[in-house]
């Protein structure tokens, strides 16, 4: 029988095949959004962090994603009128720490969100 052995952290930039995905275009187009859905450890100290997920949909004729930040259990909705327009606008609100982060009424263990500046 096996025994279940905690995942080594990576640093940011450093992958473990199996599992995250490796996507190297798509990291290459949108470098925020793609270390948000796969860094397990902060750049500026290298300590532990859970991934964020993102949620696309239309309604109408707009594009939208919800991105959930599960280290911080916070969301984020951003809309846009094309695919491309939307993933754009997710990459410059990273760059410029300008989404609307909301507390995450659904986070697995009810934290607050730290108040992001």
């Amino acid at each position: 029988m096996g025994v279940l052995r905690r995942r080594q952290s990576l640093a940011v930039g450093e992958r473990l095949a199996g599992i995250y995905p490796v996507d190297d275009a798509a990291e290459a187009m949108f470098p925020l959004l793609y270390q948000f859905l796969t860094a397990v450890t902060w750049p500026e100290d290298n300590t532990a962090r859970e991934p964020g997920s993102i949620l696309l949909f239309t309604e109408g004729s707009a594009f939208k994603a919800m991105l959930r930040d599960k280290d911080d259990p916070a969301v984020a909705f951003v809309t846009a009128g094309s695919l491309q327009a939307l993933l754009e606008a997710i990459e410059a609100g990273l760059e410029t720490q300008g989404l609307d982060w909301r507390r995450d009424k659904f986070s697995r263990d009810g934290r607050t969100p730290a108040r992001r500046s």
